[in-house]
């Protein structure tokens, strides 16, 4: 529903969105959505959940019109600027999503793009937290003061944070928080 949010009902918007009936795709959730402009005001949804681990899937898309889609989880960006042709939808699984403040978050716009995102569906499940793996680098290198470093790491969870240390002196340490 396009409903503000409210304590009672545990769910709701903190700002107005559109919903569309297009009337095509009788008892599908393809056939309804909650729309927003991509250049407006960023809204949110929020569902009042236990602080934890969550798996959610997304369904964006409108079957008569194109679409442009934005789409955050937790702060962390899950569709950015993806478009779709009428008919077509993104649909993703399995998103993986950690809720600290008691609410599970998704936030729809806030892009430059002119397109609207439709979204038809969200459906969140339990989950266990993704675990992290470092990827790059692989240990041992050195690297000259003011030079930039890519690190990369896979087991990406929406809304949880990584803990990165530097050693100035080897692996001995001492260690500090980046």
């Amino acid at each position: 529903t396009g409903l503000l949010f409210d304590a009672t009902r545990r769910h709701g918007w903190d700002g107005a969105v559109t919903i569309r009936e297009r009337g095509l795709l009788a008892n599908d959730p393809r056939d309804t959505f909650v729309e927003l402009a991509n250049d407006a005001t960023p809204v949110r949804w929020e569902f009042t959940v236990p602080d934890g681990y969550y798996r959610v899937a997304l369904l964006c898309g409108d079957p008569t019109t194109t679409a442009t889609h934005r789409v955050a989880l937790e702060g962390q960006l899950v569709i950015d600027n993806e478009a779709t042709l009428a008919g077509q939808f993104i649909e993703r699984a399995g998103i993986p999503v950690q809720v600290r403040d008691g609410r599970l978050s998704m936030t729809l716009g806030g892009g430059c793009e002119l397109m609207r995102t439709k979204v038809n569906a969200l459906v969140v499940t339990a989950g266990a937290p993704e675990p992290h793996a470092l990827l790059a680098p692989a240990g041992g290198e050195r690297v000259c003061v003011g030079t930039s470093y890519t690190v990369r790491w896979s087991g990406a969870t929406a809304g949880s944070l990584v803990r990165l240390d530097l050693s100035r002196n080897g692996a001995a340490g001492p260690w500090e928080p980046l």
